[in-house]
């Protein structure tokens, strides 16, 4: 997750045109018989062929809204007073901490995580660690290994309808997949403890 900077990219370089990209973390759930990307804190599934738009999810947004005399736009997401937008981040080791949040919570149709790079563009809101952003679509997926590994290529040939390259992470001189690795060992570690002590 990105921090809440008080730039906007966009007011400040109007004639910025490459998106900007960073990495995040995505839940894959199973809709219709589809797999599709689904934000690791919201039920937000992620569109194929057209672009993510943000909304503000904050509860006195959602209430204000939906007032009948109420029929302007609450506000511009993101905007540096809010905590809305789409996130991404600078750093993959960051991601990877994202890839199993809540993983320990019960979670019906999530099968599995992803990790990757994301375009992010419209307006954009910089923070310490990465951006929020009003428009996204993923870039470049990658899935952990598994020791199923036929089930993580039917994942990975279900997420191809994004139109983007999807790996599985086996080549540990990618960072994103030391990153991961890092990770994966850490939950065990922790799992472990917590084992012996309970």
């Amino acid at each position: 997750r990105a921090g809440g900077g008080a730039q906007t990219l966009s007011a400040a370089a109007p004639d910025f045109i490459d998106p900007v990209v960073g990495w995040r973390a995505w839940a894959v759930v199973q809709q219709r018989r589809r797999f599709r990307l689904r934000s690791v804190v919201f039920d937000t599934i992620w569109p194929t062929e057209t672009e993510l738009t943000a909304g503000c999810n904050r509860l006195w947004t959602r209430v204000r809204s939906r007032f009948a005399w109420r029929s302007d736009p609450v506000h511009d997401v993101p905007v540096w007073r809010c905590s809305c937008g789409i996130y991404a981040t600078s750093d993959p080791e960051l991601a990877a901490e994202y890839l199993y949040l809540y993983s320990e919570v019960h979670q019906p149709h999530v099968v599995y995580r992803a990790v990757g790079l994301v375009s992010l563009w419209g307006s954009v809101v910089e923070g310490d660690s990465g951006w929020r952003a009003s428009h996204a679509y993923p870039k470049r997926l990658f899935l952990p290994p598994s020791r199923r590994r036929h089930d993580v290529e039917v994942i990975r040939d279900g997420l191809a309808d994004y139109g983007v390259p999807v790996d599985i992470l086996d080549d540990t001189e990618l960072p994103i997949a030391r990153a991961v690795q890092r990770v994966r060992r850490d939950r065990r570690r922790r799992r472990y403890a917590a084992s012996q002590s309970g």
